[in-house]
C-alpha cells in the first residue's frame, strides 16, 4: 500500500512537471520568433521584419516607408495573435495600431491555449531612407566574430518616400574600422557587384556603413563632411543617414559614406595602381616583399616586375600613429616625425615606395623651413580649419594625396574622416574644453601653425566662413536632429544593452534619452567654440597653452588649455580620488619642478605633469552593493522568465502541490492509526 502511495505522488509530480516545461517550450522555441511585420514599399519591395527582445518588452522597428495601413503581420500556422484582445491574421493590416504604445500581444495554439503573453511597442522610423540586406552564405554574425571574414548577398535600398533607388547584389560585406571595431555596435564596409549612384552620392562600388558607435547622437561625422564639402575640402565625402536591416533584424541607425578611395567621383586622381596592373602579368598581391630597413623603421613594399613610365602619382597616403596597425598594412613609408600606409596603390613597387617616402620626407624637411612650396596650401589651409573648427580630438586619419606631376604634382590635405570625438566629444568628455587649439600640433601643423604666411590664410578662411555659411550650421543641427529623432529612439533601445556601450558611458561621451538633449550639448558647445575662435582669429588676441597630463595607470587624464597672456587659469584639473586607487595625489608640476598653484598667473605657455604618492595600504571597499544588485538581477530573470506562462505554471505547480499536500495528510492518517492501533494492543 506504502508502495502505491509513492507510485501515484510520483506520477503527480511527473505531470506537473511536464505541463510546466510544455509550457516553456511552447512558447520559446515556437510562436515568438516567428512573428513578422511584413512591410511593402514600391517596386513590389516587401521585407519581413523580426521582433526585437529587450528585457521585458517586444519591439517592430518599422522601416520610414512602411504604411501601417498596408503592413500586416505574419506568425506560425495553427497559431492566433491579439493585441489588446483584437485577434490578427495575415489579411489584417495595422491600420489601427499606434507607435510608442505598449500593446498586450497575446499567442494562442490551435485549441485555444495561450501559449505566449507578452508586451509588444510598435517604432517606427521617418525621414531616412532604409537599407535591407540578405546574406546568402552566412550570417552576420559571423563578419562580427572575425573582422576578415566577408559574405556575399543582396540589398535593397528604399528611399524615406517610398521609391527604390537601388536593389542589386552585394559581392562583399565586411567589418572595418580600427577602434569602433571593437563595440558592439560595428562600422561595415559594402562592397556591390556593380557600380551603383546610391541616394545621389555618385557612382562607385564600394561603401562604408558608420556605425558612429563613439558619438550617441549620430550628428558629428555627418555635420563635419557636409561642412567640409561647403567649405570646398578636397575630395570630401558625401553621406546620408540609412536604418539598417540585416536578413529582417533591425541593426541601428548608420551613416552610409563613401569610402576615402582613388576613383572618378572619390579622390579623383591618376590611378597609378591600376596602370601598374596594366603592365604586370601577375596579381600584384603576389608579388614577393620589398623591405628597406631605416633604423628602427621599415618601408614595406613588394618586387613588382614592371613600373608605369610615370609613377609620380597619384598617390593616396594614410598617417599612421599606431605601431600594432601599421603593420597590418601593405604597403608603409616613413619620413622623420611620421608613418605612413597607402590606401593607393595598395600593393606599392619597390621603386614606387622609393621615390613616394623621398617626396614626403622632402616636404617635411621644407615646411621646418616655412617652406610651402611643395605643398598644396589651400588644400592644407581647408583641412586644419575643418579639424579646428569642430575641435576634433582624434587625430588618427589624416589623408594626403598626391597626382603625377605632368598634372598639379603637389601634396595635397584631403577627405576629412572620424568626428566622432569633435564637438565636445572624446575619450573622456571632463577633459574637452572650447576654448583650447587642439590640432595645430599634431602631425605637419605643428610647422604649418607657426608659418605666419599659413595662419593668415587660416584666419582669412575663418572669416569667410563666419561671412557665409556658419548661420547655417545651428540650422543644420536642428534639421539633422530632427530628421533622425525617430531612428535615434530605436537605436537606443537596439543597443542600450551593449556592455561595451555602457562601460563607455561615464567616460567618452554624455548620454541622452532624446536626441534633443544632444542638440542642445552640441549648441552650448559650438557657441563656446566660436566665441575663442573669434577672440583668437578675429580680435587677435594672444593666448599661452597649458597642458596637464597623467599617467593612465593611475589617473588617466589630459587636459589643453588656452589662457590669454597674463591672466590667471581659474579652471584647472583637480583629480578627486581616494585612498582605493593606491595613490595620493601631490600636485601639478612643469619640468622644472615648480608646482602649479591656484589663480597663479601665466606668463608663459607650459605643461604640467601629475605626482603621485603611493599609499602602503589601499582601502577596499565593501562589495555588498554589487552583490546585492547581482542577487536582484538573477531573481530578476528568473522572475521574468516565468512571466506569460501563467496558465501553465498554475497547472503545473497547482498539481504538484496538491499532490504533496494529499501525500502529506495520507501519511498523517497513517501515523495516527498505526498509533492508534499500538496503544490498543497494549491495553
Amino acid at each position: 500500500m506504502k508502495k502505491a502511495r509513492l507510485l501515484i505522488f510520483a506520477a503527480f509530480l511527473l505531470v506537473g512537471a511536464a505541463i510546466i516545461a510544455l509550457g516553456m517550450y511552447i512558447q520559446d522555441s515556437e510562436s515568438l520568433p516567428t512573428i513578422r511585420f511584413v512591410c511593402s514599399a514600391a517596386d513590389d519591395v516587401e521585407e519581413r521584419i523580426a521582433l526585437y527582445q529587450d528585457n521585458e518588452k517586444y519591439y517592430a522597428f518599422l522601416p520610414s516607408y512602411a504604411d501601417l495601413k498596408s503592413t500586416r503581420i505574419e506568425y506560425r500556422a495553427g497559431c492566433s495573435l491579439y493585441l489588446d484582445g483584437k485577434y490578427y491574421n495575415s489579411d489584417t493590416d495595422c491600420s489601427d495600431l499606434s507607435t510608442d504604445k505598449t500593446y498586450s500581444m497575446v499567442i494562442k495554439n490551435a485549441v485555444g491555449m495561450t501559449v505566449g503573453s507578452e508586451k509588444l511597442v510598435v517604432k517606427k522610423a521617418e525621414n531616412i531612407g532604409t537599407l535591407a540586406i540578405h546574406l546568402t552564405n552566412g550570417s552576420l554574425d559571423e563578419i562580427n566574430a572575425d573582422q576578415s571574414v566577408s559574405k556575399k548577398g543582396y540589398c535593397s535600398l528604399i528611399k524615406a518616400n517610398k521609391k527604390l533607388d537601388y536593389s542589386g547584389r552585394i559581392d562583399s560585406l565586411q567589418g572595418r574600422g580600427n577602434t569602433t571595431w571593437a563595440q558592439d555596435k560595428k562600422p561595415y564596409t559594402m562592397q556591390l557587384s556593380e557600380e551603383a549612384d546610391l541616394l545621389g552620392m555618385g557612382s562607385s562600388k564600394t561603401w562604408v556603413l558608420l556605425s558612429n558607435s563613439f558619438d550617441e547622437s549620430g550628428l558629428r561625422n555627418k555635420l563635419a563632411y557636409d561642412a567640409a564639402k561647403e567649405l570646398g575640402v578636397k575630395y570630401a565625402v558625401n553621406s546620408e543617414y540609412v536604418d539598417l536591416y540585416v536578413d529582417n533584424s533591425y541593426y541601428g541607425l548608420f551613416l552610409l559614406a563613401e569610402k576615402v578611395e582613388v576613383g572618378e567621383n572619390r579622390v579623383n586622381i591618376t590611378d597609378l595602381e591600376s596602370k601598374t596592373k596594366e603592365i604586370n602579368d601577375a596579381p600584384l598581391k603576389t608579388y614577393s616583399e620589398y623591405f628597406d630597413v631605416l633604423g628602427d623603421k621599415t618601408n614595406r613594399g613588394f618586387n613588382i616586375e614592371n613600373n608605369p613610365d610615370d609613377i609620380t602619382g597619384g598617390y593616396l597616403a594614410q598617417i599612421e600613429h599606431h605601431k600594432h596597425r601599421i603593420m597590418e598594412r601593405e604597403s608603409i613609408f616613413h619620413t622623420d616625425d611620421l608613418s605612413f600606409s597607402l590606401s593607393s596603390p595598395k600593393y606599392a613597387s619597390k621603386e614606387q615606395i622609393s621615390y613616394i617616402s623621398k617626396q614626403f620626407k622632402k616636404c617635411e624637411s621644407k615646411l621646418k623651413k616655412d617652406d610651402l612650396s611643395m605643398i598644396d596650401a589651400e588644400s592644407f589651409v581647408n583641412y586644419y580649419f575643418i579639424q579646428e573648427f569642430f575641435a576634433n580630438t582624434d587625430n588618427c586619419s589624416f589623408y594626403i594625396c598626391k597626382d603625377t606631376d605632368r598634372k598639379n604634382g603637389k601634396l595635397c590635405a584631403c577627405s576629412i574622416w572620424d568626428f566622432d570625438l569633435s564637438m565636445g566629444n572624446s575619450w573622456r568628455v571632463s577633459t574637452v574644453n572650447p576654448k583650447t587649439l587642439y590640432r595645430c600640433y599634431d602631425n605637419w601643423y605643428e610647422y604649418l601653425y607657426r608659418n605666419e604666411e599659413f595662419k593668415q590664410l587660416v584666419v582669412e578662411k575663418y572669416k569667410e566662413y563666419k561671412k557665409s555659411v556658419q548661420s547655417s550650421l545651428f540650422d543644420r543641427i536642428n534639421e539633422y536632429g530632427k530628421k533622425i529623432a525617430r531612428s535615434f529612439d530605436m537605436d537606443k533601445i537596439r543597443w542600450r544593452c551593449s556592455t561595451n556601450q555602457d562601460t563607455r558611458a561615464d567616460e567618452s561621451q554624455k548620454r541622452f534619452d532624446t536626441i534633443d538633449g544632444h542638440i542642445e550639448r552640441i549648441t552650448d558647445f559650438m557657441t563656446k567654440r566660436i566665441s575663442f575662435l573669434d577672440s583668437l582669429w578675429i580680435k587677435g588676441n594672444r593666448y599661452f597653452r597649458v597642458g596637464f597630463a597623467s599617467t593612465e595607470k593611475i589617473y588617466p587624464y589630459k587636459y589643453r588649455y588656452s589662457v590669454l597672456i597674463r591672466h590667471r587659469l581659474h579652471d584647472y584639473p583637480n583629480p578627486e580620488c581616494d585612498d582605493t586607487i593606491g595613490y595620493r595625489f601631490l600636485g601639478w608640476y612643469d619640468e622644472n619642478g615648480n608646482k602649479f598653484e591656484e589663480h597663479m598667473i601665466i606668463r608663459h605657455s607650459a605643461a604640467y605633469t601629475a605626482r603621485w604618492e603611493k599609499i602602503e595600504s589601499p582601502t577596499v571597499k565593501p562589495k555588498t552593493a554589487v552583490t546585492t544588485q547581482t542577487s536582484k538581477s538573477f531573481f530578476e530573470r528568473i522572475a521574468w522568465r516565468f512571466k506569460g506562462k501563467h496558465k501553465y505554471f498554475t497547472i503545473g505547480f497547482g498539481i504538484i502541490g496538491l499532490s504533496v499536500v494529499i501525500f502529506i495528510f495520507c501519511d498523517i492518517r497513517r501515523h495516527r492509526k498505526s498509533r492508534r492501533y499500538k496503544n490498543g494492543l497494549k491495553h
